[in-house]
């Protein structure tokens, strides 16, 4: 089926079975990893079946699906297996309660750094433990790993790692970033200096 076709498809009732019973292992995964009440929404919308611009579920002959639509454009997110799909959904859903918590948050987590842009100023901390200008990524990330690492394993978010530290290295020269499994956070390992 192409990605059109399964934004439009129809589940039977044994399909949506299947799909609820995975929305409901997603919910309970939330509360194991002490996502707050009022964040659940995040798991509403990523976890929605029909929500705004993506369509997600269950078809038996193409199996889970996630699938986005933007200005007639329909893009195939996911398609595969019951453990993919609930790591995708996963993924998807700390990051956006991640980037929630860190923007409401923001202005102590950027104290901790060399310097920050506040509208049009440069704030430069006399104290400061990163020695770099304040990345927001940085919580996402870890949030999002912790919670992954919590909910499915080390195999699971060792992929994360990969994939969360190439993007904190994006703007550097040297290996600037790597993820220190034991404190849970990003560490500096280079003196480094990003790319202008």
């Amino acid at each position: 089926m192409t990605a059109e076709q399964l934004y439009t498809y129809k589940m039977d009732e044994e399909e949506r079975a299947k799909w609820e019973r995975l929305k409901k292992q997603i919910y309970e995964d939330c509360k194991k990893a002490c996502v707050p009440e009022k964040l659940m929404l995040y798991v509403d919308i990523v976890a929605a079946d029909d929500y705004f611009e993506h369509r997600s579920g269950y078809c038996r002959v193409e199996g889970f699906y996630y699938i986005f639509m933007e200005k007639g454009y329909y893009k195939t997110e996911y398609l595969g297996d019951e453990n993919g799909m609930r790591f995708f959904l996963l993924k998807n859903i700390f990051i956006s309660i991640g980037t929630h918590t860190e923007c409401e948050n923001r202005d102590s987590f950027a104290q901790e750094w060399k310097y920050y842009k506040k509208t049009v100023k440069i704030i430069k901390p006399k104290k400061y433990v990163y020695d770099v200008e304040y990345d927001s990524r940085k919580f996402w990330f870890e949030y999002t790993i912790n919670s992954i690492d919590k909910i499915l394993g080390t195999e699971y978010s060792s992929q994360v790692i990969e994939e969360y530290t190439q993007y904190m290295n994006r703007w550097f020269d040297d290996e600037h970033w790597a993820f220190d499994r034991e404190s849970g956070k990003f560490i500096e390992i280079s003196k480094s200096e990003e790319k202008k």
